[in-house]
């Protein structure tokens, strides 16, 4: 995240605790907000609401397709967020080896 966002965002942790972010000049660090109760509901609706977003979209792989529907159908919050890390990751990924092979060789 970029330091001019953090405190633009809401942060939870895989369980629905509330992360507060700090910024110290370019560095942005998020901290266990002890005193807050856990919101699960909260993180998943966000979740959910993301999932949504990018099927409207269009814009993906149907491979990505799969990785959207085990976000939606996970049984508990826990494997909703590892299952988004997922598809975060894959296209992460495909970004990357798109840079990669656009490079100018020299």
């Amino acid at each position: 995240m970029e330091t001019f966002d953090a405190l633009d965002f809401e942060y939870f942790d895989a369980e629905g605790k509330r992360l507060r972010p700090t910024v110290v000049e370019r560095r942005v660090s998020l901290h266990l907000d002890t005193g807050a109760k856990p919101e699960p509901e909260q993180l998943l609706g966000l979740i959910q609401a993301y999932v949504e977003a990018v099927a409207k979209r269009r814009d993906f792989r149907e491979a990505d397709r799969v990785l959207l529907e085990e976000v939606q159908e996970a049984p508990m919050l826990r494997e909703s967020v590892v299952a988004l890390g997922r598809f975060i990751d894959a296209n992460q990924s495909r970004r990357m080896l798109g840079r990669l092979t656009k490079r100018k060789r020299p």
